[in-house]
């Protein structure tokens, strides 16, 4: 049941449906990291602003800063508050890797050998690397 605590968890199940979080204007606010105006949307749908600094590890006065007009910009924070609250990192732009299930692995171009693919990976790190081609090859 949302609002319970998990086996072993400290914090409480988000009492939010994570419906909310696909909505198209949610979908925009978490797009663009405006948190103010996602708490004011957790807010219509509830919470209290106790509620959502529990979930969040804020304080409430932190919270009534960010309704308030405080940005919040940092990665560490942006972290905190979208797994307190629940919401799937990808949809805050703060993945860590390719998304959950849509790791693909294309084939290398038609008449591209693995010799010639494995030349232009390390060309790419080299570039990576130093900037620039070290040795014309």
């Amino acid at each position: 049941m949302a609002g319970t605590p998990a086996a072993g968890s400290e914090k409480p199940t988000p009492p939010i449906d994570p419906a909310l979080y696909y909505r198209a204007d949610v979908r925009a606010v978490l797009a663009v990291h405006d948190i103010g105006a996602l708490f004011r949307v957790l807010m219509e749908a509830g919470l209290t602003q106790r509620t959502i600094a529990a979930l969040t590890g804020q304080a409430q006065s932190e919270v009534a800063e960010i309704l308030a007009g405080r940005k919040v910009e940092d990665y560490d924070p942006l972290v905190r508050i979208a797994e307190g609250l629940g919401i799937p990192r990808e949809l805050m732009g703060l993945s860590y890797g390719a998304y959950r299930k849509e790791v693909t692995v294309v084939d290398p171009l038609a008449g591209m050998s693995s010799e010639m693919l494995r030349k232009h990976v390390l060309a790419l790190g080299e570039i990576a690397v130093f900037g620039a081609r070290s040795r014309n090859r």
